[in-house]
């Protein structure tokens, strides 16, 4: 089963049912879709232009910190994801349902479902991506199944500090963004489903309290209170600059 949008296919993995042929296939969070991931991606459209493969992003909904570590605050809604997964040039984005058959499966047994519904001609996976029970898979493992097929892309530090979601995260619980931008390579920014209507997941890393935000080019001023918005914002996207107090 599957949707498309423009020329993107959004595919739900337990829907899948032919094997996908000749993919260049990137695998994770990509939670925040932040400067550390996209060394992921870049490759994963550079190699598939190279080869002639289609380029496919594979992630996880709900993500797997949402489900271990039980933080449901998001950088960017999966709606947001795929969107920018479309303009980045993609052709498959697939979403594995993160539940407990998946989150207690077997490394190995992962790897074999992985190959039934996809013809894997190269993988590119960050160099801490780990999968199956207990996390306990990990590239040594996919390196045994891939070989010259798995490309492992190395950790990706800025100011000595690893770029990953934990810390964009908490940058932005702390107001500093500024630091969070620096590790996004965009700006934070929180936007609506619906015209006004805004999510709770973006909202909820930020603070109470009243922010200095950037509308549609303007400086101008909001209140956050529990998790929503108070007063009217006329706006698609709110980027933050600064918290008041």
């Amino acid at each position: 089963m599957k949707k498309d949008i423009t020329n993107m296919n959004i595919i739900k993995f337990n829907e899948i049912e032919t094997q996908l042929q000749k993919q260049c296939v990137t695998i994770g969070q990509f939670d925040g879709l932040h400067l550390g991931h996209m060394e992921l991606i870049k490759r994963c459209l550079t190699e598939a232009k190279k080869e002639g493969l289609q380029p496919t992003l594979i992630t996880f909904n709900p993500t797997i910190d949402e489900v271990l570590k039980k933080d449901t605050t998001r950088i960017l809604t999966l709606d947001e994801m795929e969107k920018r997964i479309e303009k980045l040039g993609f052709k498959n984005f697939i979403i594995i349902d993160f539940n407990e058959e998946i989150k207690n499966m077997p490394c190995h047994l992962f790897i074999e479902v992985l190959k039934a519904n996809l013809d894997i001609r190269k993988i590119i996976v960050g160099f801490d991506f780990t999968f199956g029970r207990t996390g306990i898979g990990n590239v040594n493992l996919l390196k045994e199944t891939f070989q010259k097929d798995l490309i492992v892309i190395k950790k990706v530090n800025k100011s000595s500090k690893k770029i990953g979601t934990s810390l964009i995260k908490q940058y932005i619980k702390k107001s500093k963004f500024k630091k969070a931008n620096s590790l996004l390579g965009y700006k934070f920014y929180i936007k609506p489903q619906k015209k006004d209507v805004f999510t709770a997941d973006n909202i909820s890393i930020l603070q109470n309290g009243k922010y200095k935000v950037r509308i549609n080019g303007e400086k101008k001023q909001i209140e956050i209170v529990n998790k929503e918005i108070i007063g009217v914002v006329d706006t698609s996207k709110i980027e933050f600059i600064k918290h008041l107090g």
